[in-house]
């Protein structure tokens, strides 16, 4: 995967970024994840608004945002 960063008091949260364009990655993700293909499809969309998923039956929070580049401010 492309960063993962684990957080949380009992460090059960995952942080994941990932490059939408490199196969192999999404692949991974989908399958450590268990992401299924309409939350998947809701993180790979360019087009896809800033919202919040959560899968109750598999405890799976997805937030989507979409970040083009990042601004050092000084």
């Amino acid at each position: 995967m492309s960063k993962k960063i684990v957080f949380g008091p009992k460090k059960d949260f995952i942080w994941i970024d990932i490059k939408k364009d490199d196969e192999n990655v999404v692949q991974e993700l989908k399958n450590q994840a268990k992401l299924d293909q309409e939350l998947l499809s809701y993180a790979l969309d360019e087009h896809e608004n800033a919202h919040v998923e959560y899968d109750a039956k598999e405890g799976l929070l997805l937030i989507v945002f979409n970040v083009t580049q990042f601004v050092k401010l000084s």
